[in-house]
């Protein structure tokens, strides 16, 4: 059996203990095994498409940041969104400043009544033993 050695600490490992990044294409120690102490330089993650996901250290913290990043990039849009003086883009200052639109009147000709006849049948009838 041949031994590889892992792309993230560099010792030798056996291939079963190795698997390769999705990012990176890095062989990395991921220890399948719950009952048998082992060494981890990754993880395995459940995805939505794939089922795991198997990624490196490296680039588990690559893409936290990415996502921290992204969060903290929309959390500051939605705050300059409410600042005042903000228009949706597209719309004209006039548009923006102008009061809003009274809801349609209520004069408009009630709902017909419903008509009269027997109840509506279940689907299915219910069966007493």
């Amino acid at each position: 059996m041949t031994d590889d050695n892992c792309g993230i600490c560099g010792l030798a490992a056996e291939p079963v203990l190795l698997q390769m990044c999705f990012r990176c294409d890095t062989l990395y120690h991921l220890n399948p095994y719950s009952n048998v102490e082992g060494v981890d330089c990754g993880d395995a993650i459940i995805g939505t498409e794939l089922g795991l996901y198997y990624y490196c250290s490296p680039c588990i913290v690559a893409i936290n940041d990415e996502l921290n990043e992204l969060v903290m990039q929309e959390s500051q849009q939605r705050e300059s969104e409410r600042q005042p003086g903000w228009r949706a883009p597209g719309t004209t200052v006039s548009e923006a400043s102008a009061a809003p639109s009274p809801p349609p009147s209520s004069s408009t000709s009630p709902a017909p009544p419903r008509a009269a006849g027997p109840p509506p049948r279940r689907r299915f009838r219910r069966i007493d033993r």
